[in-house]
């Protein structure tokens, strides 16, 4: 009798379940405004689309709406194919998204939802869902990792996505890795059955590549129409050491002043444009303009306007010899990046005043680190770099008395493995080119008492 109760009281329990979460469930219509954990750069008004690198293994979908195993839709894609997204609102999770559901990570409140079509490589639609949650998405694309079932979109704490991840790990004994940068966050986790590697932008939140392998199924893909907007942003950078001071030429060579800063101050970047035909500089130049003070805390202790980003890294000493990545690499090829660092630290006899020494080059999933050691010299310059995009992450440099150790805000230093350096592969084994192509220079710098500030000076 006890037997009969405890299963009667389970099959109860599964029978009110869903009741409970249905009562939660707003209307048919979605939630226009964006919730405070999700990131207010999602475009409600716009599609999102991925392209397709690869699917094997067509597998069938489980409609939310209809909860029916006969009417399950088999559905695929191929290379050239697309998923195309709009997202059409917030709600709660769908009343019949039950399985497991005690267990998920993400919250069962303001979870995405979108429209969601299928294509071919010929643009024919395999599949369509209106007004689906990011649980069923989960579920049938297998974008995440049960129960981490993070789909397209996740909300803005990278900290706690962070947690949910090792916690879905460690609870499921999965093989695992986490990586943030600054404009990409990387979950890996394995087992097996299921491999799966999603790489989301910390900023919005939205998914930008996924490979997934689960059984027989297996799906690549990339999302093609976004890009990180360098131009229209600030990048701060925290200072941990200062020492020495700079002194600072106007392009004409005339003596503007002395830069300095200190630990606890912060410099601050803003890109303005790429340009070209200035002589004296590289290709992507600006000019320079100065207005050097020297005030008290919170005030700028000195400001400079439309600096190119190759005069930028040889004051500051954000590279060495003829390596000088400064703030930004435009258009960053790996192998590329790699092969100059190695170039400009070896050593040329017929050159009186070259610059050279040890060279280590260590590398993460979405990082490169380069550390430089000047042969009979004191300048050491340990930079690490964003792969896809560019983008100084940290720089540890210094040379006599001067010395300047700096992070981009809320960057973390990977973990790297201590192998010698070895020249980049050949063209063929690179990492595939990102849709995230940088086309700007850094130009205007400003520095606070409590660090640089770079105004935004933008000129033709």
């Amino acid at each position: 009798m006890r037997k009969k109760t405890l299963i009667f009281g389970i099959g109860l329990c599964l029978l009110i379940t869903p009741l409970f979460l249905f009562l939660g469930l707003p209307g048919a219509r979605a939630n226009g405004s964006i919730p405070s954990e999700y990131s207010d750069m999602v475009d409600l008004n716009g599609e999102y689309i991925y392209n397709v690198t690869a699917f094997g293994g067509d597998t069938a979908w489980f409609n939310y709406d209809l909860n029916a195993s006969e009417v399950w839709q088999m559905w695929s894609t191929e290379e050239g194919g697309q998923v195309i997204v709009n997202f059409t609102g917030f709600y709660n999770r769908h009343p019949n998204d039950t399985f497991g559901f005690m267990f998920l990570k993400f919250p069962d409140q303001n979870m995405p939802y979108m429209d969601i079509s299928i294509t071919d490589k010929v643009g024919t639609v395999n599949i369509t869902r209106n007004n689906c949650s990011n649980g069923e998405i989960f579920n049938n694309m297998v974008l995440g990792h049960w129960p981490f079932d993070s789909g397209f979109l996740i909300p803005n704490n990278m900290t706690l996505m962070k947690e949910l991840a090792v916690q879905t790990a460690n609870e499921s004994g999965l093989e695992y890795d986490i990586e943030e940068s600054y404009s990409f966050v990387r979950f890996y986790f394995k087992d097996a059955f299921q491999e799966t590697e999603l790489l989301y932008n910390p900023q919005t939140g939205l998914l930008l590549e996924a490979n997934v392998t689960a059984g027989g199924y297996h799906l690549e893909m990339f999302l093609t129409n976004f890009r990180t907007e360098f131009f229209d942003k600030t990048y701060q950078y925290d200072v941990s050491t200062f020492a020495g001071t700079l002194p600072i030429y106007y392009p004409n060579d005339s003596f503007a002043g002395y830069f300095f800063t200190s630990a606890g101050a912060f410099i601050e970047v803003n890109f303005t444009d790429l340009y070209s035909g200035v002589p004296h500089l590289d290709a992507n130049a600006t000019y320079l303009r100065y207005t050097p003070s020297y005030s008290s805390v919170l005030e700028s202790v000195f400001y400079a306007e439309n600096l190119s980003n190759s005069e930028l890294s040889y004051k500051l000493l954000l590279g060495f010899d003829t390596f000088l990545p400064g703030f930004l690499i435009p258009d960053m090829n790996l192998s590329e990046t790699k092969q100059n660092a190695i170039d400009a630290a070896e050593d040329d006899p017929g050159d009186d005043w070259d610059l050279y020494g040890e060279l280590e080059i260590l590398e993460s999933d979405l990082t490169l680190k380069i550390k430089f050691d000047q042969t009979g010299g004191t300048q050491y310059t340990y930079l690490i770099i964003e792969k896809r995009t560019g983008l100084l992450l940290s720089a540890d440099t210094g040379f006599g008395n001067y010395k300047l150790d700096m992070k981009i805000q809320g960057f973390s230093e990977p973990d790297y493995p201590e192998t010698p350096s070895t020249p980049p592969p050949p063209n063929g084994n690179q990492i595939p080119g990102f849709p995230l192509i940088l086309i700007g220079i850094v130009s205007v710098i400003s520095v606070l008492g409590i660090g640089w500030k770079i105004k935004n000076n933008l000129h033709q």
